[in-house]
């Protein structure tokens, strides 16, 4: 079974707990990407290049498919497969380089393509036991939870330059404020208890924003400000700027578990249900999803880019 917290359940990933067997096609069509990371691409389609969600499936590969949320059932577009090891989250940033996050093979490994391309120009072990989550910021600083703690690899680092300590060992996901403090969201959930913590540019503080009833350890923001915080029963509550209780709440209205949203600037939801294979999307402002539709792996996390 899997175990509702996303640290357990990285953990589980290494022993092979919830592998379930799927297989791994051949190496997708060029990518191209336009977004940063953990979603501030646009939503518009830019130079005629279609916009694709990239999801990470706890297999040897990244799924690709359409990112319109009024496309019913859309067709696998491809896949990447090259440097993929039981991916568990994806993101994107503002120079069009993909990462994904692997929790497989010999070590932990966070594989980088440059934009066009499908086998990995990089690839990051240094300093890496558990990862979970990234997000890199404007400045090209990359951020990855890890062990109850967010490691920062510095632009062009191969290794850690700083480690900044969370406060709870059950951390979740990461995300980019609008003024650039990095969020991240931890849970406990033998407590149902979480909370969310921001980081200034450069600091190693983290400071709890003491947001009141936070459900769980997924996290995304868009281009208002806004603080979005889901749990894995598919409930996520959303918090205005500068407010630390929820102004308003978004439910999948299905059961599963639901893993690691991605957010778009103007509130578009993408979130994978492990459970039942499917993602869920949400048009901005809504209140359940727009479109649901079955992917050819378990997804675990999200990105949007453009092909």
């Amino acid at each position: 079974m899997l175990c509702y917290a996303l640290i357990s359940w990285t953990v589980a990933l290494a022993t092979g707990a919830i592998l379930t067997g799927y297989g791994s096609a051949g190496s997708a069509a060029p990518l191209s990407m336009n977004s940063a990371v953990h979603s501030t691409a646009s939503e518009s389609t830019r130079g005629g290049v279609q916009k694709t969600l990239f999801i990470a499936d706890v297999d040897s590969n990244v799924l690709l498919y359409s990112s319109d949320i009024k496309q019913n059932n859309p067709p696998l577009l491809g896949q990447i497969t090259q440097g993929v090891t039981r991916s568990v989250a994806v993101a994107v940033d503002r120079r069009n380089t993909l990462y994904v996050v692997n929790f497989g093979g010999n070590s932990p490994s966070i594989a980088e393509y440059k934009q066009g391309t499908t086998s990995p120009f990089k690839t990051l072990t240094n300093g890496l036991r558990a990862p979970e989550d990234i997000v890199v910021d404007r400045e090209l600083n990359v951020y990855v939870v890890d062990s109850g703690s967010v490691l920062v690899y510095a632009r062009g680092a191969s290794s850690p330059s700083r480690v900044i300590p969370i406060s709870s060992s059950f951390t979740g996901g990461l995300a980019l404020a609008t003024n650039g403090d990095l969020l991240v969201a931890t849970f406990d959930t033998e407590h149902q208890s979480g909370a969310v913590y921001s980081i200034a540019p450069g600091s190693s503080q983290a400071h709890n924003l003491n947001l009141q009833s936070v459900p769980g350890p997924s996290l995304g923001t868009d281009g208002a400000g806004y603080i979005y915080v889901g749990g894995h029963s598919g409930d996520i509550s959303v918090y205005a700027p500068g407010s630390t209780t929820a102004s308003r709440f978004i439910n999948a209205n299905a059961d599963g578990f639901y893993t690691n949203m991605d957010v778009l600037p103007n509130g578009t939801i993408y979130w994978p249900n492990y459970d039942d294979r499917t993602m869920y999307e949400f048009s901005p402002g809504a209140s359940g999803p727009a479109n649901v539709f079955t992917t050819s792996g378990s997804g675990i996390g999200a990105a949007v880019g453009s092909w």
